[in-house]
């Protein structure tokens, strides 16, 4: 997973996810192209709303999930390419979501374990939890 900017976001692509802004009770669902007016909730149309709290996208073809969150004010966005990666090393990790629009009733999240060297099994090399990628919706 690696930070990147808003610019960096490719929007040709289509995505499928959430955006939740602040001032909402639910998140808007993201199914198509994704693109800068996301970031700007009075271009949406959403003007109780300030800022992206938090968003997920995933990128079905490219296997590409992207994570947005407001963090004291600043957007900090994530990238995961997922593609390039062993099956072994990803765990896929669904969750309820009391939030999500009729007809989604969970969020898959895969959970990326990443081998590194465990001085207690004598230097060996080992998997341990690295990080979580949203991965699209379960039907």
């Amino acid at each position: 997973m690696k930070p990147i900017t808003i610019e960096e976001i490719d929007y040709t692509v289509q995505y499928e996810g959430y955006v939740w802004y602040s001032g909402q009770r639910k998140p808007e669902l993201v199914n198509g192209l994704f693109d800068k007016s996301y970031f700007d909730p009075l271009a949406r149309n959403v003007p109780d709303s300030l800022f992206i709290v938090e968003g997920n996208l995933y990128a079905r073809d490219l296997k590409r999930s992207i994570s947005i969150r407001n963090v004291d004010g600043q957007c900090l966005i994530h990238q995961a390419d997922l593609s390039n990666i062993s099956k072994d090393q990803l765990k896929d990790q669904p969750y309820f979501s009391h939030r999500l629009p009729e007809g989604y009733s969970k969020i898959k999240m895969v959970q990326y374990w990443a081998e590194v060297e465990d001085e207690l099994l004598n230097g060996m090399e080992t998997l341990v939890p690295a990080w979580t990628a949203f991965a699209g919706f379960v039907k």
